[in-house]
């Protein structure tokens, strides 16, 4: 007998970008498959608990399932977590900062529910428009914070776009 791990990130999603028909025929199919007989499945789901949790409730058996198993509630990371997370992957590479940007970016996003993947996607932002191994100052204010970068990809990447596909 095989065992399978399936993991289903962001499984807030299933609430925002499908119907409740699909998200029960989803969540059938995910318990359907912990009680295979032809496998041992586990399901690993990972959400946003601050909206969603609450919502699982309307998934019946699957929300019996959730109740009964172990949960994992992961906290936003502090200060020094969030410097670590920054500073440890750069030193591999011999990435720096230019002095103030790496506080900057954190005092942005402390204690921001959404905070690591804003994070996330200014630092990639960040590291196309480097300067050899250097992000700047000049950079970052292209790009914008973690709070505001995304916006400004999106906006830029709208304003780019072929006026057919442009729509208010």
């Amino acid at each position: 007998m095989h065992t399978t791990l399936i993991v289903v990130d962001q499984f807030e999603e299933v609430f925002t970008l499908n119907s409740q028909e699909e998200r029960e025929e989803f969540a059938e199919q995910l318990v359907a498959l912990s009680e295979s007989e032809s496998g041992r499945y586990f399901v690993i789901l990972t959400m946003r608990t601050d909206h969603f949790v609450d919502k699982m409730a309307r998934l019946n058996r699957l929300y019996d399932r959730f109740c009964a198993a172990t949960r994992i509630d992961v906290q936003a990371m502090g200060i020094k977590e969030l410097e670590s997370a920054i500073l440890k992957p750069a030193q591999k590479i011999m990435l720096k900062f230019e002095d103030g940007i790496v506080d900057d970016m954190i005092s942005k996003i402390l204690g921001e529910g959404a905070g690591l993947p804003l994070l996330q996607f200014t630092l990639l932002q960040l590291w196309k428009h480097r300067e050899r191994n250097r992000i700047t100052w000049k950079a970052y204010k292209e790009v914008g914070d973690p709070l505001i970068a995304l916006e400004r990809s999106a906006e830029r990447c709208y304003q780019h776009s072929i006026g057919e596909n442009q729509t208010a």
